[in-house]
């Protein structure tokens, strides 16, 4: 429950300053907000993709927040088109 249960997607993170691999308040973060991002692997591609109910992570099916973060264009691209 709570404020990760019911925020809303508005982009991905792509980039961390520093080249860590997670963030706190206050560190600079790169946001795809809309658009290809490479990286991933084994996805399947045209799979619709959801904000996850675990925060920070991508679902390959709706859970309780069921919000659409974009879909699968190739096994290592999502494409971000995040639910308004």
């Amino acid at each position: 429950g709570g404020a990760v249960a019911t925020a809303k997607m508005r982009g991905l993170v792509t980039s961390i300053a520093g080249g860590k691999t997670a963030f706190v308040a206050g560190d600079r973060i790169h946001v795809t907000f809309y658009g290809p991002v490479a990286g991933f692997s084994g996805m399947t591609p045209a799979t619709t993709l959801f904000q996850s109910d675990t925060a920070g992570k991508l679902a390959d099916a709706a859970g309780t927040n069921s919000h659409k973060a974009g879909f699968v264009l190739a096994a290592d691209v999502v494409f971000v088109t995040p639910e308004a």
